[in-house]
């Protein structure tokens, strides 16, 4: 009976041992990784045992995990981010840290001197002093920005809001969509159902920049320009005669576009055609019968004839004629839900002198936009 129960003893403290052993030999370290000056969290932190291959990075949130098997007392933990000055903490310290805080680094570059021909000003920057951004869409043809939604996201004061059915609005320095003013060369987007504009149906390969004006513009354009005002810039000449472009891309998606421009003496002509979509499957459904889809079409002309031009280039005197065709159709087919939405505009414009008036700006246009949804039968049609 004795010996019995110092088998049960001695097996209870070997057990006991072990779980020690274990316990001492693997350590799991956990935290958070941010900013010194901002305290935001810092995603995608190389964090690793120094003159090891052992290591982890941390999550969008910041937060990483760390499993070392075998521990002593000499191991030292980097952390390291191509933004951020490298640190490295004791291994015994870290165990002990549930923040580490990471100098943003300053990247000290060449001086470059930059000279770019400016664009006429624009008539709102004329009247009222606000600060004016230009983006060029030339620029960014080869990052894969598709529409013009993308394209915003690089200004920082701009904010860019995607709704499951890929309608796209924007909002300035925090405001809202609906107090922002979408203009087409001048030409307001906006709907008047809601005051917003979907800036998945502007097309990229047809525009040459985007001009934000950032701040209140009430006293022109009334309480709908509150935070600002994108104005989107059409091109005029191009630099080809016939241009197709295909593109492919995850979740089956893809787009592909026919682009024509003529040029006889001072008259341009241009249009294009540009179809594309994708389609999704829900997670939670297997079948087909959850697929989400998203189609879209563009038709754009323009004919345009330059009168003269200005000593650096640009027309000076222009009669143009506009159209433009975009829709978008949102098919959801698990909750057996659909999303149309079409907008067509037809405009003239002149541009320069007349007689004694100067720099004149004058157009006359004239917008259809339709909004369908269902199963909720609610149809909004609108002329402008």
């Amino acid at each position: 009976m004795a010996a019995q129960r110092i088998k049960i003893l001695l097996l209870a403290f070997l057990v006991c041992a072990y779980a020690a052993m274990a316990y001492a030999q693997e350590v799991t370290i956990t935290g958070f990784v941010r900013d010194m000056n901002t305290y935001r969290e810092i995603g995608n932190v190389n964090i690793y045992i120094k003159g090891t291959q052992i290591g982890t990075s941390s999550d969008f949130a910041g937060r990483y995990l760390l499993r070392v098997p075998v521990t002593t007392g000499q191991m030292v933990v980097v952390f390291r981010h191509i933004a951020y000055e490298p640190r490295e903490i004791p291994l015994e310290s870290l165990s002990e840290m549930r923040q580490v805080y990471l100098q943003p680094r300053v990247i000290p570059l060449r001086g470059v001197t930059i000279e770019e021909k400016r664009y006429q000003s624009i008539e709102i920057e004329k009247d009222l002093p606000q600060t004016v951004s230009m983006v060029e869409a030339r620029n960014f043809e080869i990052r894969g920005y598709v529409d013009a939604g993308d394209l915003l996201r690089i200004d920082h004061s701009v904010q860019v809001d995607e709704e499951l059915s890929g309608k796209k609005t924007a909002s300035i320095r925090g405001g809202n969509p609906d107090e922002v003013l979408v203009l087409y060369n001048g030409i307001k987007m906006n709907n008047p159902y809601d005051n917003t504009f979907d800036l998945s149906l502007i097309d990229l390969e047809d525009i040459e920049r985007f001009e934000i004006i950032k701040g209140s513009n009430t006293a022109l354009y009334g309480p709908e320009a509150f935070s600002g005002i994108i104005n989107i810039v059409p091109k005029v000449q191009h630099d080809y005669n016939i241009r197709f472009q295909q593109r492919l891309g995850t979740y089956r998606s893809g787009n592909w576009g026919l682009h024509l421009y003529h040029k006889l003496n001072r008259l341009h002509g241009s249009c294009s055609l540009k179809r594309g979509g994708a389609k999704r499957n829900f997670v939670d459904v297997a079948d087909d019968k959850g697929r989400l889809e998203n189609t879209s079409l563009h038709h754009t002309a323009n004919l345009t004839y330059i009168f003269s031009d200005h000593s650096d280039g640009r027309p000076a005197n222009s009669l143009g004629a506009m159209y433009i065709y975009s829709s978008m159709r949102y098919d959801n087919q698990r909750d057996v839900e659909s999303l149309s939405n079409l907008n067509e505009l037809l405009s003239f414009q002149y541009t320069g002198d007349i007689a004694r008036l100067k720099d004149l700006d004058v157009s006359v246009s004239q917008g259809w936009r339709r909004n369908s949804f269902w199963p909720a039968a609610l149809v909004h049609s609108t002329g402008v």
